[in-house]
């Protein structure tokens, strides 16, 4: 799902609803950031490197707005 927002570093696709300007991806990654730094905590290592994209992404986002 993070991946078909407008942090993804992949740009727009079919998939993607970036241009839906009713969406408001702030408040969405607002819940999603303390669920993926909970997830960045795992012993599983696949866990811990999707969500420490995620963050990577969001934080990205948050410092250029």
């Amino acid at each position: 799902m993070m991946s078909n927002t407008p942090i993804s570093p992949w740009g727009k696709n079919e998939w993607n609803s970036t241009e839906d300007k009713s969406i408001d991806f702030n408040n969405i990654y607002d819940k999603i950031l303390p669920v993926a730094k909970e997830f960045s905590k795992q012993e599983n290592e696949d866990y811990r490197n999707f969500s420490n994209r995620y963050i990577e992404w969001i934080e990205k986002a948050y410092n250029n707005t």
